[in-house]
């Protein structure tokens, strides 16, 4: 082998980025049919209603289709949708973007049509701080995005947990419910780089 090629092998591959996807029915993850007392919500879970999803909910939720689960129906300030908890094996460190993919649709409590809102839970500030809502489509559902690039460590806890809510966006004192058809969590992480060939290299010295 040349000194060359034996330099090159010595050198330290880029780490690579990845991707891995979570749905309410993966392993150590769940949903909650939630209320809770303020549109927003100011607390982490539903403080009027938090009652887990069945199963066969969790199942429809995971399923890009169109079948939904509809959450209880919220009155006067109140918020109504979907609490979603995801456990993530990706060290938090190495995250570098939490993305939120989510189909749904809201109606006050009169059936007037509202957007939906997505919000992650930032477990340092302890608060609902990344949010984005759609505008209201008529009587048809919506894909929501929200996507955590800054600080993303942040909304993951000390023992890997994701939380996001999903709700309606209503005006002042509205209420309403929300029907949720699909939610999805990508995690991009930094993988571990490619082992590198450890190579010797000896040299000889030739007497005169």
């Amino acid at each position: 082998m040349s000194l060359l090629a034996a330099i090159l092998l010595l050198c330290a591959f880029p780490a690579l980025a990845d991707v891995a996807v979570y749905y309410p029915n993966s392993t150590n993850c769940t949903a909650f049919n939630s209320v809770w007392a303020t549109d927003p919500p100011i607390v982490l879970t539903g403080d009027v209603v938090n009652g887990e999803l069945t199963s066969d909910q969790k199942n429809t939720i995971s399923t890009d289709d169109d079948n939904s689960v509809t959450s209880t129906t919220g009155t006067g300030t109140q918020a109504s949708g979907v609490r979603v908890l995801c456990k993530v094996v990706e060290d938090e460190a190495q995250i570098s973007q939490l993305k939120w993919t989510v189909k749904a649709w809201a109606l006050g409590g009169s059936y007037s049509v509202y957007g939906t809102t997505l919000a992650g839970w930032n477990y340092d500030g302890t608060a609902f701080t990344a949010a984005q809502n759609d505008v209201p489509n008529g009587a048809n559902k919506v894909t929501v995005i929200l996507t955590i690039t800054v600080t993303p460590g942040q909304y993951v806890d000390a023992t890997g947990y994701v939380s996001l809510a999903i709700f309606q966006t209503s005006p002042p004192g509205a209420g309403g419910f929300t029907y949720v058809y699909y939610v999805q969590l990508e995690v991009t992480y930094s993988a571990a780089a490619p082992a590198v060939p450890q190579t010797v290299i000896t040299t000889t010295s030739v007497g005169d």
